[in-house]
């Protein structure tokens, strides 16, 4: 090998070695970034993707096309840098010190509670009757095959030839009730129908407002007036809202009702 090529390829090598190197630095970002979304925001994929139902030109089928899969995740990746539970001291023309409310979610009792909590609870006492039949069947039986021939069975008889009768799971449940009971397992029975009860009660509710905020009329009023965006109109539905008499109320007067709504929705 000459001397130009011994240099060419050095210099070739070098450069490949420079673009590997920035390679790497730009997936290890990548990684990086996927991470932390994953740890503070929530796996990318659980996200919502908006399709929308397209005519093709070609074949004239209607085909359920991808169009957008970042904007959920572009709003979540914005809460990423909020300041969260620590309230901002800085707002402008405001006292250092100010009331913050805490209010709690609304949440709603799911119609399919019930359903639910059923599943959960059947599922809850097979893991507990699974395991501890389990347990007497490794220590009474030593050798393999048998012991792996009754596994499967008590498998079957608890997943594969499910009961969908409401009376007939009510009679199996009882059936491992009693057979926990006599076996000095009770209370492995009792803490499944527990921990059923625990899940059900956390899940089977639902919160029928994503998120929302609260401030006072006069923070409101100070944000508005730093934005340009406190009109006349505006301070007339401020004044129909701070109105303690009834006649102003929104709820029963249309005229107050149209300016609330036309000045502040949006604003």
């Amino acid at each position: 090998m000459s001397n130009e090529q011994y240099a060419e390829n050095a210099a070739m090598a070098e450069s490949k070695a420079v673009v590997a190197h920035i390679w790497d630095i730009y997936m290890r970002g990548v990684i990086s970034n996927e991470e932390v979304e994953r740890i503070y925001i929530g796996q990318p994929q659980f996200f919502k993707w908006v399709h929308k139902k397209i005519k093709d030109t070609l074949s004239g089928k209607v085909l359920n096309c991808l169009v957008d899969r970042f904007s959920d995740q572009s709003k979540r990746l914005g809460g990423a840098g909020s300041t969260g539970e620590k309230n901002r001291l800085d707002l402008v023309n405001t006292r250092r010190s100010y009331i913050c409310a805490e209010i709690e979610d609304v949440k709603v009792k799911s119609d399919l509670y019930e359903d639910f909590k059923r599943v959960v609870k059947i599922s809850s006492i097979k893991e507990a009757y699974l395991r501890w039949k389990t347990q007497q069947i490794n220590e009474e039986s030593s050798n393999y095959e048998e012991r792996e021939a009754k596994l499967n069975k008590l498998n079957d008889d608890l997943y594969k030839n499910k009961k969908t009768d409401k009376k007939e799971q009510d009679e199996e449940l009882e059936a491992i009730r009693k057979e926990m009971e006599e076996g000095g397992v009770g209370v492995a029975y009792d803490i499944a129908v527990k921990n059923a009860d625990d899940v059900a009660d956390t899940l089977g509710f639902t919160k029928p407002a994503d998120g929302a905020a609260f401030i006072s009329p006069e923070c409101t009023k100070t944000l508005l007036r730093m934005r340009g965006k406190f009109t006349s109109k505006v301070k007339e539905a401020f004044e129909y809202l701070e109105d303690e008499d009834s006649k102003f109320n929104p709820l029963r007067s249309a005229d107050a009702y149209k300016v609330i709504t036309e000045a502040l929705i949006g604003t």
